[in-house]
């Protein structure tokens, strides 16, 4: 279980802890989505390797992925990457 613990200087800092908790919890169990695409991108797969190994569509992959991105505050891939290994949310 991930804690945090911080005073808020601004609904947008509050917004961001929500986001990263909900994606540590989302990355952290069970075989979700974001795991998967998370685990697509670490690997260095394209939005048509990652569709056809979980049998979803290009289209699928790239509305994840951009779901992925907005929680990580990321601009693209490479960021999202960078992003999830400085959170220590890498899944196993």
């Amino acid at each position: 279980m991930v804690c945090f613990r911080f005073r808020f200087k601004s609904s947008f800092q509050k917004f961001m802890v929500i986001s990263i908790t909900g994606l540590v919890s989302a990355c952290g169990g069970g075989g979700g989505r974001e795991q998967d695409m998370l685990a697509g991108l670490l690997a260095g797969k394209s939005n048509k390797e990652i569709a056809r190994k979980h049998g979803l569509s290009e289209v699928t992959v790239k509305h994840h992925l951009k779901s992925l991105r907005g929680k990580l505050g990321a601009k693209n891939r490479t960021h999202a990457v960078c992003r999830a290994i400085e959170l220590g949310i890498v899944p196993e």
